[in-house]
């Protein structure tokens, strides 16, 4: 069964303290196939997500922003 993730997501990070996600460009966008599963896509992202808090020092509160001309926030 597809995933309601793919193609791709940036992922949202927030510095502490703050209710808005931090700006990072293009940074930590993740590519996420189509024909994966939901429980995979969000493994792949949530392993994307602990490498970005790990280099930025940024905190993930488990939300990304879609991309693909569906521009929104979810929650993984």
């Amino acid at each position: 069964m597809r995933n309601t993730l793919a193609p791709s997501v940036q992922i949202e990070l927030y510095r502490e303290g703050s209710d808005s996600p931090a700006v990072v460009g293009t940074d930590y966008i993740v590519s996420i196939d189509g024909r994966w599963s939901q429980a995979r896509a969000r493994l792949h992202v949530e392993y994307a997500a602990s490498k970005a808090t790990e280099n930025s020092g940024l905190e993930w509160r488990g939300g990304v922003y879609l991309l693909g001309n569906r521009y929104r926030s979810v929650m993984v």
